[in-house]
């Protein structure tokens, strides 16, 4: 019974740990100072999402969802990885200064990959 729950909840999880890794991964496009807008950042996020269901990298359709792409930035901001703030109105995503680099957002990614189902 205890493995039966496990599948369930690894069913359940799955889609959101394969819409953080990619927005981890997405992160890359921030390097070197690059700040965007939030919403064309979430863009982004889902472009490679998309691609990665497409190629079928990633099996759960339902891991393309701007909601889970927000909840992924929230965490992010909340473990200082990202800073958002407010520009007249516009959001703007960058880097943490402690982050803002290849091998930094490489250890997020990493750190996000892991508990993706293979």
């Amino acid at each position: 019974e205890k493995q039966s729950d496990r599948l369930v909840l690894l069913s359940v999880l799955a889609p959101f740990t394969s819409t953080y890794a990619a927005v981890a991964f997405s992160l890359n496009k921030l390097i070197g100072g690059n700040a965007m807008v939030e919403g064309e950042f979430i863009k982004l996020c889902i472009k490679e999402i998309t691609r990665r269901v497409e190629a079928g990298e990633c099996q759960y359709g339902e891991s393309i969802s701007t909601d889970s792409v927000r909840n992924c930035l929230k965490v992010l901001e909340k473990r200082s990885i990202i800073e958002i703030v407010n520009n007249n109105g516009v959001r703007i995503v960058s880097l943490a200064a402690a982050y803002d680099s290849t091998q930094e957002v490489q250890s997020v990614v990493q750190s996000m990959e892991k508990f993706v189902p293979s």
